[in-house]
């Protein structure tokens, strides 16, 4: 191509000539301009070898070590705001270096006495509405509720424990800490809410929600008076 650039001072022309030995090929115009500019800088038309990354071993591990050993709980995006060190670099040599493994904290509420007995009442009480046929599952409505605080209590499903093995670990909830609850309820045909509480959830902040946001909606899917609904294990309906 650069031969025939010089020979001919044209692409169009350049082209037409390297179509006639190479009826195979073709090429775009703007590719004999960018091999004649390439190689007037490099004297060569071959792709430039990239250079392969360093290695992830060294001080870069003996840092992240050292902070994992001390604080387990950190996220890769903590570690490397603290060091420096890309994300994918702190990923890979957590995973790949050190071995680790990401595992789920671990949150667990405590049960009294009595929660136990109610627990299993529920269960039978369950399994009369399946024997009788009166348990039908489209008229099942599911509730869940989420918390998020704001003094850096983590959720469950966004925090990791980095390990090399499963950790016989789990946090204290604080119940008074500033913090906010959204509650949703998924059934057949849908979701209902989300509905928020900035207050703590008590019998009657969730007796309000329940009358004045969740009959209206249950109304409105004909669920009214049919429907089984499944209350979550927050605390102002606790087993």
């Amino acid at each position: 191509m650069v031969r025939l650039m010089h020979k001919y001072e044209s692409p169009v022309l350049a082209k037409r000539a390297f179509k006639k030995k190479y009826p195979a090929l073709d090429p775009a115009e703007n590719t004999f301009t960018y091999n004649v500019k390439k190689y007037s800088m490099t004297q060569s038309c071959h792709r430039k070898k990239h250079k392969k990354r360093p290695s992830l071993v060294g001080e870069r591990t003996t840092i992240n070590k050292a902070i994992i050993v001390r604080n387990p709980d950190k996220s890769i995006r903590e570690i490397a705001n603290e060091t420096g060190i890309p994300k994918t670099c702190v990923q890979e040599i957590l995973t790949k270096v050190l071995k680790l493994k990401p595992c789920k904290k671990v949150c667990r509420h405590k049960l009294l006495v009595d929660d136990y007995g109610k627990r299993r009442d529920a269960c039978y009480a369950f399994l009369d509405l399946i024997r009788s046929r009166t348990f039908f599952t489209p008229n099942i409505v599911f509730t869940d509720e989420a918390t998020f605080y704001t003094n850096g209590t983590v959720c469950s499903q966004n925090s990791r424990w980095w390990s090399a093995v499963k950790p016989d670990h789990f946090s204290i909830k604080l119940r008074q800490a500033e913090k906010v609850t959204v509650w949703c309820a998924i059934h057949l045909n849908g979701i209902i809410g989300p509905y928020y509480f900035y207050d703590n959830v008590c019998g009657e902040n969730y007796l309000t929600m329940l009358r004045e946001y969740v009959e209206p909606k249950l109304a409105e899917l004909c669920l009214l008076g049919t429907c089984i609904f499944q209350q979550d294990g927050a605390w102002a309906h606790y087993s």
